[in-house]
């Protein structure tokens, strides 16, 4: 069975407002104190790849940042950020976990009848580490460009499509397993 992490202190601490009527920004700094904290390292001996839980105390110190700006009455762009500082007692990196993530993300309305959407998220660089041989993988930095549409036919019915990992570029977000490469999915929504 796999232990709970025991976060022993969370002091978090920030600010948010508003620019004007409606765009908006915040940011806040967390620090956390814990212990076993659940981290996962690959082995690949014997029969597949699987993932052995390793626990680790330490502590992480989170910066968190984010502003959403309506460039026209149609037209709104959203920027997010996130960086992670972690100081473990054991292991070297916090296993598969990124030093920093981020999105840029951009929304159109016309009407409130079209409505779509352009996402960048990027992730930056992780760490793995493999049982054996006992070596460390970087996994470098990446970006993933999403899209999205949807028409409102009527209040109660819409279509909608999006279309993820548009690059087509093939990456692991965890050691050994890539993500899903371009990917489409559509649907129709009926609500009452």
């Amino acid at each position: 069975t796999l232990h709970s992490t025991d976060n022993q202190l969370r002091v978090k601490a920030g600010i948010s407002g508003t620019m004007n009527v409606s765009a908006t920004y915040a940011l806040d700094v967390s620090f956390t104190m814990f212990r076993d904290m659940l981290l996962f390292m690959n082995d690949t001996v014997g029969a597949g790849n699987y993932f052995v839980p390793v626990y680790d105390d330490g502590n992480l110190l989170k910066v968190h940042g984010e502003v959403n700006y309506p460039i026209n009455r149609q037209l709104t762009l959203s920027l997010l950020g996130n960086y992670y500082g972690y100081d473990l007692s054991g292991q070297e990196y916090a296993w598969h976990k990124p030093v920093w993530d981020g999105t840029v993300k951009t929304g159109y309305n016309l009407r409130n009848k079209i409505i779509a959407s352009a996402e960048l998220t990027l992730l930056g660089e992780r760490y793995a580490r493999v049982k054996e041989p006992d070596e460390i993988i970087r996994l470098p930095f990446h970006p993933n460009l999403n899209l999205g549409a949807e028409y409102r036919y009527t209040p109660q019915i819409s279509f909608w499509l999006k279309c993820n990992n548009i690059s087509y570029n093939r990456y692991f977000e965890w050691n050994y397993y890539p993500s899903r490469n371009f990917m489409i999915l559509g649907g129709i929504t009926y609500s009452l």
